[in-house]
């Protein structure tokens, strides 16, 4: 919903869970398309404040298009 009101639609997801018993961590990799003209940068700083949790790290990295 967070991702929805921010413009950003979902175009694949891949979890990994990995770690031991003690110490395990779960990382999800999300690809979104945005509707409006930010950086990286600034989504990254948007979701990170949204998210409020401080044991999440959040990483945005900008995919390169190609043309078909």
């Amino acid at each position: 919903r967070q991702l929805a009101e921010m413009k950003l639609n979902i175009t694949d997801v891949a979890t990994k869970f990995s770690g031991t018993a003690e110490k395990s961590i779960f990382v999800m990799v999300l690809e979104v398309s945005s509707t409006e003209d930010r950086s990286a940068q600034a989504l990254q700083e948007e979701l990170a404040a949204k998210c409020g949790i401080p044991e999440v790290d959040i990483t945005v990295q900008e995919l390169e298009t190609v043309e078909l």
